[in-house]
């Protein structure tokens, strides 16, 4: 081998030994990026399971909150109901419950009016 190729070879493998340094210095930086990103996938995941959870325990509360209203409107509809038959009753009116409504009828009353000899009975409502 003469000095010039000897030279090349040299450089040769000098450039090759560079290029390939660079390309696992590529590597080992997208390595280390793949490492970052599975690292704030698992807590990406965890914080997406705490709020998962949070919103779990959200649902049971609203849930146990709307059946203790729904209780409670149960209660007031039937005190609601009873307080209304007696007070008709005590009314002298008669009531029939539908189920979105009340039709009363009240009393018809009876007053006797007197003119000239005989009385007149006048129905009034």
């Amino acid at each position: 081998m003469n000095g010039k190729s000897l030279k090349t070879v040299i450089m040769y493998g000098v450039d090759l030994a560079a290029r390939m340094q660079r390309s696992v210095e590529r590597m080992l930086d997208r390595l280390m990026d793949a490492g970052r990103q599975i690292q704030n996938g698992h807590q990406l995941e965890a914080d997406m399971r705490q709020s998962l959870q949070r919103a779990e325990r959200n649902v049971e509360e609203l849930t146990a909150r709307c059946d203790d209203l729904e209780q409670q409107l149960k209660q007031e509809t039937q005190t609601r109901e009873f307080l209304s038959v007696e007070f008709y009753k005590a009314d002298g009116t008669s009531c029939i419950y539908s189920r979105h409504q009340y039709i009363c009828i009240a009393p018809v009353s009876r007053k006797k009016i007197k003119k000239g000899k005989r009385s007149i009975t006048k129905v009034s409502s």
